[in-house]
């Protein structure tokens, strides 16, 4: 096989930090979930494997003023 041009791999995971118990950490896709909404805006959510509380982690959109 030849390469012609090298491609990018996509990142597939995500990094959260728990706010209840201080745990950091990364989730495969899969393992989190992905939550449109027009008035609050995208984020994503998945479980702490620590403490089990729900972390969420908002979705910024390059170009936008998120000040």
């Amino acid at each position: 096989m030849k390469i012609i041009k090298k491609g990018k791999i996509p990142i597939t995971f995500i990094r959260f930090c728990c706010s209840n118990c201080g745990c950091i950490f990364e989730c495969e896709k899969g393992e989190y979930t992905y939550h449109s909404y027009q008035r609050d805006g995208d984020y994503y959510e998945a479980k702490c494997p620590t403490c089990s509380k729900r972390v969420y982690k908002d979705l910024i959109v390059k170009g936008e003023n998120n000040d």
